[in-house]
């Protein structure tokens, strides 16, 4: 029986042994990058999700505030005595504040409307002269994008209408003597589909006793 002669100490790895054992180092490194790869991936939509859940928060928190702010003015001349207020279903124009951030911190005639997939925000000075039916175009005021991939956009306004007996909601508002009680927003995302409804309260009655403002009035 041949027995082999033992291996000298100092003998080093064969071939083999050298490219078993780089196959297993490949093999360790391609899990652990594939690992690693797919861990970012989730964090990186996961931080996605956070960042537009925050924005769909901060967005729905501005709108809100948007209507529980909106201010009674009533818009007075020789031709016009009404509250500056115009709901219809596509869009609402109104009289609220709007921070430092968005056009100068102060009082704004404000209009809401979806256009090209945008929520835009337009807004208008209060000493210019203002057709609550026929607003300047977008492209000659102001507008600010508030978000982008909306499919929809609804308003109701609910409040007594002149000659109503009881409140009840109203696809449009054109009511010169009041604001509506409540304002509801019915929105649509392209990628996250309907959003709740939001329905906000507003100052629903102008003061006849606080001062008001004149402002030059469009054509009725």
């Amino acid at each position: 029986m041949n027995r082999q002669p033992p291996r000298p100490a100092w003998a080093g790895f064969t071939l083999l042994e050298v490219l078993i054992a780089m196959s297993l180092l490949s093999l360790i490194l391609l899990l652990l990058f594939t690992a690693l790869h797919t861990g970012g991936r989730y964090w990186h939509a996961s931080e996605a999700r956070v960042a537009a859940a925050d924005k769909r928060r901060l967005t729905r928190a501005f709108i809100r505030k948007q209507f529980e702010q909106a201010v009674p003015l009533r818009q007075i001349s020789s031709s016009a005595n009404r509250v500056l207020f115009h709901g219809a279903a596509d869009s609402v124009l109104y009289v609220s504040y709007l921070p430092a951030h968005h056009a100068g911190a102060g009082m704004y005639v404000l209009r809401m409307l979806a256009r090209d997939k945008q929520l835009l925000l337009q807004y208008l000075n209060l000493h210019e002269e203002i057709d609550m039916r026929h607003p300047p175009p977008l492209e000659a005021a102001n507008a600010r994008v508030l978000l982008e991939d909306i499919t929809a956009l609804t308003f109701a306004y609910y409040g007594r209408k002149d000659g109503d007996e009881s409140p009840g909601w109203h696809a449009r508002w054109t009511n010169g003597g009041a604001l509506p009680e409540l304002v509801r927003i019915e929105l649509e995302h392209g990628a996250e589909g309907p959003w709740p409804v939001m329905i906000a309260p507003t100052r629903a009655r102008a003061s006849r006793d606080q001062p008001q403002l004149t402002i030059a009035a469009g054509k009725e």
